[in-house]
Parts: C-alpha cells; structure tokens; sequence
C-alpha cells in the first residue's frame, strides 16, 4: 500500500492549491464588477426597453380591489417615483408619491418567518461551533439556564450551581432522561423576548412538528404535528408582540395571531389564536398546472384569507432528474409574454374556500426584457466573466436554473450560485483567453515538465480551468532554469536529462568534506 502514498498525496496536494486558488480568483472577480459598479456614474447607465409600469393588487380589509401603478422616474429608473391607486372598474381614485410601506388599512399577509439554523448541512458556516441556550431571568438574576442537547434533541436545564432542573421535550417537561421524548431532528428555530417576561419564548422548527417552547414556564406546546410529511416554510403575523417603529409591524387590534407552514406534499397548516384554531388546507388540483403558483394567508378579527397569485404558464417540470427539460422551460417561460392572476378568497374554519376577487394583467414585454444594462451588464463583467473556466457554462446548462428539489435548495445555492453569476457568457469569450492559457503553460512547462505526459495533462486542466488551471500549474510545477552543459538551452534543474540533448544534469564536483563523510 505505500506506492499509492505518493500519488495521493500529489492529489491532496492539487486539490488544496486548487481550492486556493478559485477561490482568491473568483473573490477577485467579484470585488472588480463590485467596484465597477461603484465607480461608474448612474447618469452612464442606459435601460433596455422595458414597461414603463409595475402593477400590484392590494386589498382592503373588507375585500375591496385596489389597483397600485408605480410609474418610473425617467430621472432615476431605480425608484419608482410616482403611485396610482385605481378600482376594480380602472378608475383612478388616487395619485401621489410612492410611499415606502403602504397604508395599514390594506389587508396584510403572513411574512416568511427568518429561522435560526443550528446546523446549516451544506456549507461550513459558525453554525458548527455555535449552542442554543435560554437564559432565565428572575428581577434581572440568573436563576436557570437550558441548553440544547443536539444529540439528544431536547433541552437541558440547569440552576445556577449546576444541578438538573430536567428536559424538554416534544411531551413537556420530564425530571429524568429517559421519560423525555425528543424534539426531532431541527430546522431551526425563532425566538422573541416578551417585555418583562424574564425569559425568551422560542417557535422550534422540526422536520416534523413545530413547537412553541416557553422555557420559563417549562411548557411545550405541539402547534403542527405532521407526520406523513417534512415540514418545509414557515410564515408568521402578528403571532409574537413588535415595536410600531419595527418594520412589518402588525397591528395586533386588528389580526389574529397566524403561524402558516407548508410542508413536503404541498399542504398548508395554519395555527391561528383568539381563539385557538387549527387548519390544514390543501390547494385545488388544478392550481398546481400554472406557474409560480403562491398562496398567502391573512386573519382579520372577523375573516380569514387567502392570496393566491399565479402566472398563466403551463407549471415546471418536477422530475429532479430532467434538468434539460426545466432548462428548456426556464427559457420558454422567460421568452413569453404572460397573464399574472391574483384571487383573493374567504377561507372558513374547515379549508373551504368562496371566491371574492380576481384580477390579472398581461406582460407588455416578455420577463427577458426587463433588464437594467448597469455595470453587471457592460465591458467589465463581460471581461470578468472570460477568464472564469468555460466548464461553468456546461454546468448551468446541464444543471439549469433551480435544479433541485425545495429541501436541496441550500445546496444548490452553494454547487451553483458561482456558475450561474460568472459563467462566460459565449463561446468566443472564453476559448481565446482559455487557448492563450494553455498556450503560457506550454511555454512554461517544455522546460520544465520531466514527461511528455505530464505535459499534455497539464495543458488540458489549464485549458478547462482557464485561469485559476493556470495559477494552480505555476504554484505546483515552477522550478529555476538553468544553461545546459552540452547544448546551452535553458533546462529545469529537476529533469536528469535536458529535454533537447538528452545530456545528463552535472554532477558538482566532490568537496573535501565530501570525501571526509564518504
């Protein structure tokens, strides 16, 4: 087994350099458009023809339509600088300038929910070294402090002097180990601070189940219990107190507290309070043929809803395995002018479902033509982008966008986030600047290489990897030169015998203290 220790370890060797290098590569491609984009003035930047408009629907707490227009400052295309509000029948009722939240009393919709991750599994992130624990706070004392227990999934609680106040798990609380029934494996989790509480209340996110944890109290509430599926995003409103001055903030006088989970076979749960009330709802057949098909959810005091909005395109193929096919799709969908419903529908406390708006507008331009040509789209990026490997544009269209199925999406950020942004955007971007690579490391390497096989290898990894191939040659392969004896060429001092002559390396002369040792 020892005569495969050396190649492995070359290969180590090349793959850490390798890793090195794309990195500082690509971190250097993206701190020049980032700076290009500083340093070129907004007046320069030029707009390719798009709609003038953007439309929205917003709706009263009573169900009423109204229609917003944004028109566009023909000074600052970034902002949208002018808002009409019209009615169902396009009548203007209002003009005035665009606010940056819209008033409350339009209906408000459940937020996704941001998740603390305990362990983020497709990246390395602090997440690895990081623990949960809850303090508990009796007129600004410590008194007890639980800590999450990853391998046993539950919390652990603990006095000031250390002894076991017990566990929390998916039953409640329990005095010893072995009565606590595990919390189940984490997604993460949403924790709030109640004014004078003394101690967080946590909202835990399993694959499973959701949660409220009040630690304080040592009680463990079971909100959403789904057995048959994982469960996959969470939205809230109004479900824990928030500051006016917060953004979003939800007016608790008018909505119920609302916690809305979408889990694997496509069903929304909803957990409503004031009263106490569970939903679980699963969307009509027919919906799931359009595209971008999403549902939002509001309680009112009185009324619970539905938003749905939708694009009239036929739906993304769902096979994980045909990326040809969901590329193929992308494209056409981008390519199409379309019509984008919104319907809003009163829901009652059994998931039925009555109708009381719809709407739509129509695509006066297709998706690809709603572009901002700024410094991403100029000579910089384009130039940026020629020096990335050309693998990367075999990836994004082997891959296509959103290759993966929902509870892959983290990984796909990481395999393809750098492709898809810096993947050279033709053929006759690359291949010159990839050949002129190639073409320096032969330069370089005929000198140097001791096997024409070695060679030809490293020219194909150069020409794949364009500069970053390059870079990794240099740092694994650059030796000094030195005259030849016999013929005067430049040879590596490492090769036995000069690739031009054959003559072999001299050999230095014996020294006194040479011939003392031997």
């Amino acid at each position: 087994m020892l005569f495969l220790l050396k190649p492995a370890s070359f290969a180590a060797r090349i793959l850490a350099v390798t890793v090195v290098v794309f990195s500082l590569v690509h971190v250097l491609q993206i701190l020049t458009v980032e700076m290009a984009r500083m340093i070129e003035p907004v007046s320069q930047r030029r707009v390719l023809p798009s709609d003038p408009a953007r439309r929205s629907f917003l709706f009263l707490r009573d169900g009423t339509l109204h229609k917003i227009k944004r028109i566009k400052d023909a000074n600052d295309t970034t902002r949208a600088a002018t808002e009409e509000v019209y009615d169902a029948n396009d009548t203007l009722l209002l003009r005035r300038p665009s606010p940056k939240e819209h008033d409350a009393v339009y209906l408000s919709f459940a937020e996704r929910l941001n998740t603390s991750n305990l362990i983020h599994p497709y990246s390395i992130s602090p997440g690895f070294s990081q623990t949960v624990d809850v303090p508990v706070f009796n007129k600004g004392t410590l008194v007890e402090i639980w800590r999450y227990d990853r391998k046993g999934e539950v919390f652990a609680g603990y006095d000031q002097s250390g002894v076991s106040l017990g566990y929390l798990g998916a039953r409640g609380h329990q005095l010893t180990r072995a009565n606590v029934t595990e919390l189940g494996d984490s997604k993460g989790f949403v924790s709030w601070w109640p004014r004078e509480r003394g101690s967080a209340i946590l909202l835990w996110h399993s694959r499973n189940a959701l949660y409220e944890i009040d630690v304080k109290a040592r009680r463990v509430d079971r909100l959403i219990d789904a057995t048959n599926s994982d469960l996959l995003n969470l939205w809230g409103h109004a479900w824990y107190p928030m500051n006016r001055e917060h953004r979003g903030y939800v007016d608790p006088n008018l909505y119920r507290p609302l916690i809305v989970c979408r889990s694997m076979d496509q069903r929304y749960h909803l957990v409503l309070r004031d009263p106490n009330q569970t939903i679980s709802f699963a969307p009509p057949e027919e919906w799931t043929q359009w595209a971008n098909n999403y549902c939002q959810f509001s309680a009112t005091k009185t009324d619970l809803f539905l938003k749905r909005s939708w694009w009239e395109f036929p739906a993304r193929p769902q096979e994980p395995s045909d990326a040809k096919a969901r590329n193929e799709w992308f494209q056409e969908f981008r390519r199409t002018k379309k019509f984008q419903g919104t319907e809003l529908y009163h829901m009652d406390g059994q998931g039925n479902l009555e109708l009381v708006r719809q709407t739509g507008w129509r695509q006066n331009l297709a998706d690809a033509d709603y572009r901002i040509a700024d410094g991403s789209e100029r000579g910089v990026y384009r130039v940026v982008r020629c020096i990335s490997p050309g693998l990367y544009a075999w990836i994004v269209t082997l891959m296509g966008p959103q290759s993966f199925t929902p509870w892959l999406a983290s990984l796909q950020d990481l395999v393809t986030r750098i492709p898809h942004s810096l993947s050279p955007i033709g053929l006759l971007d690359y291949l010159p600047i990839s050949l002129l690579m190639a073409g320096v490391a032969f330069w370089h390497g005929r000198r140097r290489l001791t096997s024409r096989a070695s060679l030809i290898s490293w020219l194909a990894f150069v020409f794949t990897f364009n500069l970053a191939g390059l870079l990794t040659y240099l740092a694994l392969n650059h030796t000094a030169l030195m005259p030849c004896k016999t013929c005067g060429k430049k040879r590596s001092i490492e090769q036995d015998a000069c690739p031009r002559c054959a003559a072999p390396l001299p050999v230095p002369a014996p020294s006194p203290a040479h011939l003392i040792m031997s």
